[in-house]
Order: C-alpha cells, then sequence, then structure tokens
C-alpha cells in the first residue's frame, strides 16, 4: 500500500486484530482487497494484497465460522483446496457478474488460501 491517499471502498473487521479493506487509490487506478493482521500496539502487517482493477464492480462480505466452502465445478479441481468447514472467518470477495473467491486463515499453512466459489 504504496499509495499516499487511499479511498476506502469497505472495510470488514473479521475478528480482532484482523481487518479486510477494498480500497481504491485516489492517485491512479490501483483498486486492492488487502487483509491486515494488527497487534494491541496497532502494528499492522499486510497478510494477502490483491489487485483487483481490472474488475469493474467488486464487493466483500464476511464468511463466518462453521461455513463450508468448496470449489465450483467450473474449475479443475485437481490442484486446488478441497472443501473445507471454516474454523476462523472468512471473507467472501465478489467480481460483479464474473465469479466470487472466499479467502480464509489456514492456520495449519499459516497463510490465506482462496477458493473459487463461483464462477
Amino acid at each position: 500500500m504504496n499509495d499516499r491517499v487511499l479511498n476506502v471502498q469497505e472495510t470488514i473487521p473479521v475478528k480482532p486484530g484482523e481487518t479486510t479493506l477494498l480500497y481504491k487509490s485516489d492517485k491512479s487506478e490501483t483498486a486492492k482487497v488487502v487483509i491486515l493482521f494488527c497487534s494491541d500496539n496497532a502494528q499492522c502487517k499486510n497478510v494477502y494484497d490483491h489487485d483487483v482493477s481490472r474488475s469493474a464492480i467488486v464487493y466483500i462480505r464476511p464468511v463466518p465460522v462453521g461455513t463450508r466452502v468448496s470449489q465450483t465445478d467450473a474449475v479443475d479441481t485437481n490442484h486446488y483446496p478441497t472443501p473445507a468447514r471454516l474454523k476462523s472467518p472468512g471473507i467472501e470477495v465478489a467480481y460483479f457478474g464474473q465469479a466470487k473467491v472466499v479467502l480464509y486463515w489456514n492456520a495449519k499453512a499459516k497463510s490465506i488460501e482462496a477458493i473459487q466459489t463461483e464462477d
């Protein structure tokens, strides 16, 4: 997030210390979905950063713990994550008229994973 002026389109506090932002830079055409993990002293670490500038409309919404997510049938699932029941809150990124992806924290891999749930 090197752009100095940001127009935050939507913010979702997922759980304590975790925030997801959908933002657009006022200085360029850059639009991104960003997930930050923040400590109590307001130090934040960027753990996910995805450029969505090419998409006309993008929405984000929380996905509750316990929700089952699985890869869409339109995608070859041989090399993608198996269906999962979320053990922590997730974020659905909807690319209007194109696709939906659920982002979630994989504690075993210690990283954000994505499953495309609709095409």
